[in-house]
């Protein structure tokens, strides 16, 4: 529970990716006035075996809108803060980040944030609903090596008054080229991390997933051209190669849902958390339908889930400052080739379907539009005559045998003239 005087929500979370019971958490008064946010700064480090006092406290001048460890470094967090800073902190120095960017690096406040380098641990990421993302390397922090803004005029001078604002990011290490980044307008932009300037980074694969701001984006750690996305109540799961419709999508429900990740163990295993503070574990090789487990942890609306590296444990944090950890069975922690072999045929299966149906779709329509169109111009289908091929062939070649005959009997006639002549 948040220790702070006044209720806060918990924004973000993270594990410590050796140890599996440190983790991180990131709040926010979202009641507070502008002036009054800034009092209410303080992020925490929990160890999960002491929950009445934290082990270590992130100061960085302004509330932390998001945070993560380092997974190279356990001792190192990235956060952004509320003032559109990034900032550094270590954990065996004192509350204050040993690097902080200057204000006003993002024009609005920064969302997200994700190391991109998992082998060096140097690179990292920062995104903001101003349309911007960074991308810093810490062996050089003076400024952000590449950046781009979402303007989806794609000008050669990107402004961020016209971009996008990124509500989400994701970057899989797999596939070092992509990022994922929802946006405020509900779309997914896959975008191209090595482009050389706007229209290259923005790319061409740009999903219209939700109607409204993208809640949580997530690349599925094994089968990496799929992604799940949360937004507008419903969790649903996407085919990079297929932009038409999603692959998997759940029912509206009672509730919202307001947070998703897949776990990086068992890769069938979705953790989703809701409006009402139930957290549903769903495993699509057991229970396709519906989830596998529900669990009321609290009464206030769920903000964030997360699934640590080991699969074991999983925390929700909720908007009334508290954090719950939950650890499920072994068995949601093992992932064995029975599983990768099962989950991808279930994978294709839902491909197959949606193409099916979308080409049976566009049949339908067409045969509708056809048998409109006579309709539409006053014909009436009963007096409209077969058209036959073979007839209109026996036809030319008559009237062209016709026409040969009459020439050639002209032709006789003016050499019988001219001999007579």
């Amino acid at each position: 529970k948040d220790p702070w005087k006044t209720t806060r929500s918990v924004v973000d979370l993270s594990w410590e990716t050796e140890q599996e019971e440190i983790i991180a958490a990131a709040y926010a008064n979202h009641r507070a006035l502008p002036w009054e946010q800034y009092n209410d700064r303080f992020g925490y480090v929990w160890n999960i075996r002491n929950t009445l006092m934290p082990m270590f406290i992130l100061d960085g001048g302004s509330p932390l809108t998001a945070l993560e460890f380092n997974n190279m470094e356990p001792n190192e967090i990235a956060a952004c803060t509320i003032s559109g800073q990034v900032g550094l902190w270590d954990l065996r120095a004192d509350s204050e980040p040993v690097w902080l960017t200057d204000k006003r690096t993002f024009f609005d406040v920064p969302t997200c944030i994700q190391w991109s380098s998992p082998i060096t641990g140097h690179e990292l990421t920062a995104a903001g609903l101003d349309g911007q993302i960074l991308w810093y390397d810490m062996r050089n922090r003076s400024a952000p090596f590449d950046r781009v803004t979402l303007d989806m005029s794609r000008s050669i001078n990107p402004k961020w008054e016209n971009a996008v604002g990124v509500t989400a990011y994701h970057f899989e290490p797999n596939i070092p080229t992509k990022f994922l980044a929802g946006t405020t307008e509900g779309t997914v932009i896959i975008g191209n991390k090595k482009g050389k300037n706007t229209d290259e980074k923005i790319g061409k694969s740009i999903f219209q997933c939700h109607n409204g701001p993208i809640l949580s984006v997530f690349r599925n750690p094994k089968f990496i051209k799929y992604f799940l996305t949360v937004g507008d109540w419903l969790m649903k799961i996407w085919f990079d190669e297929y932009s038409n419709e999603p692959v998997y999508w759940t029912d509206y429900d009672s509730a919202m849902i307001t947070s998703a990740v897949w776990s990086k163990i068992k890769n069938s295993v979705v953790l989703i958390g809701r409006d009402d503070g139930q957290v549903d574990l769903w495993d699509y090789l057991e229970k396709g339908t519906g989830p596998r487990f529900s669990i009321k942890v609290t009464n206030s609306p769920i903000r964030k889930v997360i699934i640590n590296d080991f699969g074991e444990h999983s925390a929700a944090g909720a908007d009334d400052g508290s954090i719950t950890v939950m650890r499920w069975t072994r068995h949601f922690g093992v992932f064995n080739e029975d599983d990768i072999s099962q989950m991808s045929s279930w994978l294709e299966r839902e491909i197959r379907r949606e193409r099916s149906l979308e080409v049976k779709l566009r049949e339908t329509l067409i045969k509708k539009r056809t048998e409109e169109r006579p309709v539409e111009a006053g014909v009436d289908m009963s007096d409209v005559e077969r058209f036959d091929i073979k007839k209109a062939i026996d036809h030319y070649n008559k009237v062209l045998t016709d026409v040969v005959q009459k020439r050639g009997e002209k032709l006789g006639l003016w050499e019988a003239l001219e001999e007579k002549d």
